[in-house]
């Protein structure tokens, strides 16, 4: 969710969360100037969205209070130069000759990855279909916008967003890691039928025959 979409209000609540940190029902009253039957059903909806967690203070006797604050999805509405800063510091090792380096960072990342994903998909059932569940979840949370086609032989898989621009630019590991990881998951030959450094607007995989069973 954009933060764009939420109303004037929710959006203020956010914003006062960041910065203070965590709040309470009366201190978005003061902040806000509103009703707090109107400030709780907003956190409410924010707790849906997953937007916002709550905790309770306990002060003494009486009732505990209930503090707001926002949860990591939350956060990603504020800019982050993360992203930047891993594709130049990327071109940099490259620039001084440290590709061994970034490739052996690549392969430790994707053997990390590939060994989550099989074991989200044992234990979703280990079928094809939780597979490609567990397949498309990792995908989307790596920024490659996945479109999963098929549920049997022939099955697609297209991505139309490349995390690691940089790295690809000057190394193909990544992109020959991403086969890898569709291959050992999928337990099929995959075949790319569309790249987008060859100037196609997404990659596009096909999965093929079974490959033979590792003895």
């Amino acid at each position: 969710m954009k933060k764009s979409l939420l109303s004037e209000a929710k959006a203020a609540l956010i914003d006062m969360m960041k910065v203070e940190g965590e709040i309470s029902v009366d201190d978005a009253v003061d902040e806000l100037d509103l009703a707090k039957t109107t400030i709780r059903q907003h956190l409410q909806l924010l707790e849906q969205y997953g937007l916002v967690k709550r905790r309770q203070q306990r002060q003494g006797r009486g009732r505990p209070r209930i503090m707001y604050s926002l949860t990591e999805e939350a956060r990603e509405f504020y800019p982050s130069l993360e992203g930047e800063l891993l594709h130049e510091l990327v071109e940099y090792l490259i620039q001084q000759g440290h590709l061994g380096l970034v490739d052996d960072f690549f392969r430790q990342r994707w053997r990390q990855d590939s060994e989550r994903v099989m074991a989200q998909a044992d234990a979703a059932g280990g079928n094809w279909q939780a597979r490609m569940d567990a397949l498309g979840a990792f995908l989307s949370d790596r920024g490659f916008l996945p479109e999963m086609d098929g549920e049997t032989n022939g099955t697609q898989v297209k991505v139309c967003n490349c995390p690691y621009r940089s790295a690809v630019a000057a190394t193909r590991l990544p992109c020959r890691l991403e086969i890898q990881l569709l291959e050992k998951l999928s337990g099929r030959k995959v075949e790319r039928t569309e790249y987008i450094l060859d100037g196609d607007p997404c990659c596009v995989y096909q999965f093929g025959k079974e490959l033979a069973a590792e003895t």
